[in-house]
């Protein structure tokens, strides 16, 4: 094959943007374009001096009508908008980073939590389908002794549904075909909350009659860095495969999707453990840093476990710590979302201070630094899918 049909090979596997973002926010009525425009109006205005504070003093609705000339702003000048977004993001450089972290969230949190967001969003037009049931639970670590809240969202009658919640925390057996969700955010930012639009759309979808999606809130750095939120991840998967004889899946989007690949590595090297092939345990680099010690519920597995199913990663961060260029570093130039300024602050706030000299090469980290049999391995998932976006930051990480 020639470079050239390689290339095109390439690109016909590789979704446009919107068709990504559309088909997880599903479809509306006002256009994708509008949508965008006034989150990224959103964002620069909470990017602004004191958007933080008076968004504690004043009314969301009040402070969002004073927000409304930054939106025509936006809109007439998108790109010095854009660029005050990545000065305020360049500015977090200079503050510890439990502070950069609260202020992504902010940033972040802002858009989504739009009183005039939420309310165009409803033109769309009403679901037809079977009723959808989202169920808040928490589930109990085997190793670690932790507590797992998790959003747990399905098709069907809501107390047969909430039963089935509560089996799934009893540790018994459920009915259930089980998919296990892991939401982006940065790793410092975001909760199933933020997501539940796109999973209530999965869970009407045709075929996904007794399905449980499982949306794990796992615990956000920088207060808890690299690894506990993939602990956190490994412990809901064995708990899924102790209440399950279905098929698990797994999927994540973003950090989310780092976080499912890693898991996936993890659960091949559970199952070559239980064989006595330890290989891909000894391939994890898990005696560097604090990995071993802090991923308890791994460390002391001793059981079987299924392989995933179908591993599905959307726009997921793969590489830590990669120099950007082409495509990718033009899109990030652009982006007020995900600016190239946000990737240090991030970097920072999810690898502990011992590991971030070896992120680049640490397979759970940097999924993409495993080796390559462990990659290709039918123990880490029976099918995998990557999906993302061909003008998306994450692009070349994907």
């Amino acid at each position: 094959m020639t470079q050239s049909q390689a290339q095109a090979t390439t690109r016909s596997t590789v979704l446009p943007f919107e068709v990504v973002w559309s088909g997880l926010l599903g479809s509306y009525r006002i256009t994708l374009r509008l949508l965008l425009a006034l989150h990224g109006a959103m964002l620069f205005a909470c990017s602004l001096p004191g958007a933080a504070l008076a968004a504690d003093i004043l009314p969301r609705l009040l402070l969002e009508l004073a927000m409304l000339p930054m939106v025509a702003f936006y809109a007439c000048f998108p790109a010095a908008a854009a660029s005050a977004v990545r000065r305020a993001y360049a500015d977090l450089d200079n503050v510890p980073p439990v502070l950069a972290a609260a202020t992504i969230r902010a940033l972040w949190s802002g858009p989504g939590a739009s009183v005039i967001i939420r309310s165009l969003t409803k033109l769309k037009p009403r679901s037809r389908g079977p009723e959808v049931v989202a169920v808040e639970a928490q589930l109990a670590a085997a190793a670690s002794d932790r507590v797992l809240p998790v959003l747990v969202v399905a098709q069907g009658d809501a107390v047969e549904v909430a039963a089935a919640v509560a089996a799934l925390a009893a540790g018994e057996t459920v009915a259930y075909r089980l998919v296990i969700h892991l939401h982006g955010g940065g790793f410092v930012a975001m909760s199933p909350a933020d997501h539940a639009d796109y999973l209530k759309t999965w869970a009407r979808a045709p075929g996904m009659e007794r399905t449980l999606f499982i949306s794990l809130d796992y615990p956000l750095a920088p207060e808890a860095p690299f690894p506990l939120a993939l602990n956190d991840a490994f412990a809901l998967y064995a708990i899924a495969a102790s209440c399950s004889t279905a098929p698990i899946s797994v999927v994540g989007d973003s950090a989310g999707g780092n976080l499912a690949a890693a898991l996936g590595l993890l659960v091949a090297a559970a199952r070559g453990r239980a064989r006595g092939e330890p290989e891909a345990d000894a391939a994890l680099m898990l005696e560097l840093g604090p990995t071993a010690s802090v991923l308890r519920d791994y460390t002391a597995f001793a059981g079987e476990l299924p392989a995933i199913d179908a591993l599905v990663l959307i726009y997921p961060s793969l590489v830590r710590a990669r120099q950007r260029a082409g495509l990718m570093g033009a899109a990030l130039a652009l982006d007020p979302l995900l600016p190239a300024e946000l990737n240090p602050l991030i970097h920072t706030a999810y690898v502990p201070t011992t590991l971030r000299a070896v992120s680049a090469t640490h397979p759970l980290i940097s999924p993409l630094a495993a080796p390559a049999w462990l990659l290709a391995s039918a123990d880490m998932a029976s099918r995998k899918y990557v999906v993302c976006g061909e003008c998306d930051p994450l692009l070349d990480d994907s």
